[in-house]
């Protein structure tokens, strides 16, 4: 476990201060003992002493027993020596101690999982951390799933609260100030009762801290544990918005202010060069109601389930910018297409086309795809690709450049390699279709075999990544061959520059 240092020490404040509550909880179980806690006692004090001081444990023996009294409760152990009772209770000061340094370090590293693996032990209960949306940000690795309710294994599997309860939570949440409970009761859907703890800052709630009630039960202690750590939570939260880090992309995007020094400081902060390939999809909530609070919620899901990718929110849509060198194609779709099984949620995705400044270009293509659908009331279909209505975009657009980042990648890339080294896919590629793909006609007008026709129509489907066999798809790579020809653009005109 990583200890705080010096800087982030400053940051975050002195040590934490305990109740008797709190030191109950951590005496050995074995240990014979009477407690005599006021209900009313309160996290004031800062260390043991063998005598007398304010907001301190006065440590000291009556009798054969070794007593720890606090302001206005205490604790009898029973048989032991002073100096056995002295170092057990010292102990637990210094459990809390290092405890502290390890939750405020992985805090200031908003590693949010860390901090609840650091806690458990100190809690001794399963414990929750869900963000102002209900997306999870943090969940206990033990108990095993299936000594847990649905809910639970919801989480896991879906890094989300089920629908059911986040709008029950988001009815019953008030947000005001960090570290109000409330108590969670069992019901169908939760096998186990407990208590939630909001964090908030300045009206708006950040997230909730859940505590459930499986391996002991909750007490004052608890509930003045999790009161601290949500404390610590909303300084760390209340700063994420602004760590996202997306603000020169977002200018990219939409016509905003930006400077190639900046934007590649941002780059950089992602890993990512400029020339990689670049894909967007954007994510629509079908129900159009409660818009902002659909997007939230799929913006925290997608920045902590789809890797190497930028999460942007513009109402009605969440936009994904992927980096194919980072989140490679498979992991990604697979990941972003998972969501459609919410048969609430559309997908759009744009071509991929290499170099960031693609980017305003792919989000127009997306954008016009889920346009012209929601146009169609009566289409249900869930993940849209834009080569679907390639020929559309082609045919509508009235900016050549548009027109240019619309056409299909792999007619763009055959064009590039067209009379290198006597490369004649392009060349074979566009006869076959005006011949109305006959391999015998257009051997003939290139003066060749036949097979080696169909040699070549085979590597340049490869190429394409398309069946030729779908008449929709023959449209869009013939018109995009036509606007090449006729643009006469240079062969590197579309490398995002």
């Amino acid at each position: 476990m990583n200890s705080l240092t010096g800087t982030e020490r400053k940051v975050y404040g002195s040590f934490m201060k305990l109740s008797m509550w709190m030191i109950a909880n951590r005496l050995p179980e074995e240990l014979e003992k009477t407690c005599k806690i006021s209900e009313n006692d309160r996290p004031v004090l800062r260390s043991a002493r063998l005598a007398y001081a304010t907001d301190c444990v006065y440590v000291h023996m009556d009798g054969d027993d070794v007593v720890y009294t606090g302001t206005e409760s205490s604790i009898r152990l029973h048989g032991i020596s002073l100096l056995e009772g002295f170092e057990i209770l010292q102990s637990i000061f210094d459990d809390f101690r290092e405890w502290e340094d390890c939750v405020k370090a992985a805090l200031t590293e908003k590693n949010y999982q860390r901090m609840i693996d650091v806690s458990v032990w100190m809690i001794q209960n399963p414990m929750i951390l869900l963000d102002g949306n209900r997306i999870l940000l943090g969940i206990s690795k033990e108990p095993e799933p299936n000594q847990m309710d649905e809910e639970w294994k919801y989480l896991l599997e879906h890094r989300h609260s089920s629908v059911k309860i986040a709008r029950t939570l988001y009815l019953e949440s008030e947000a005001g100030a960090s570290g109000r409970i409330r108590r969670v009761k069992e019901n169908p859907k939760l096998k186990y009762g407990g208590i939630t703890c909001e964090i908030c800052a300045e009206n708006r709630e950040l997230g909730l801290l859940t505590i459930l009630e499986k391996n002991r039960s909750i007490n004052k202690g608890d509930e003045q544990l999790a009161r601290y750590l949500c404390t610590l939570l909303e300084n760390s939260m209340s700063e994420q918005e602004t760590l996202s880090g997306q603000n020169y992309l977002y200018n990219l995007l939409f016509g905003g202010r930006w400077n190639e020094k900046d934007l590649a400081l941002q780059l950089s902060y992602l890993q990512w060069k400029e020339e990689d390939l670049y894909q967007i999809v954007l994510i629509e909530p079908k129900e159009h109601r409660n818009v902002e609070v659909s997007v939230n919620l799929l913006v925290h899901a997608m920045r902590r389930t789809v890797p190497g990718c930028a999460v942007l929110r513009q109402n009605p849509y969440v936009i994904l910018i992927s980096n194919w060198e980072i989140a490679g194609d498979i992991n990604f779709h697979s990941a972003v297409r998972a969501y459609t099984s919410e048969k609430d949620i559309r997908l759009g995705f744009s071509l991929a086309l290499p170099g960031i400044l693609s980017l305003p270009y792919l989000f127009r293509q997306a954008d016009y795809m889920l346009r012209r659908t929601r146009a169609a009331s009566a289409n249900e279909e869930n993940i849209l690709f834009f080569r679907d209505c390639g020929v559309m975009y082609l045919l509508a657009s009235q900016d050549p450049e548009d027109k240019i980042h619309a056409i299909h990648p792999g007619v763009y890339y055959l064009w590039q390699r067209y009379g290198d080294d006597g490369d004649e896919l392009y060349r074979t590629l566009e006869i076959f279709l005006d011949t109305e793909r006959s391999y015998s006609r257009t051997a003939a007008l290139l003066y060749t075999h036949r097979n080696t026709v169909l040699y070549r129509i085979r590597k340049a489907e490869g190429i394409l990544n398309e069946d030729l066999n779908d008449a929709q798809i023959r449209g869009y790579i013939r018109l995009s061959m036509l606007l090449l020809e006729e643009t006469g653009k240079q062969k590197d005109e579309r490398k995002g520059t």
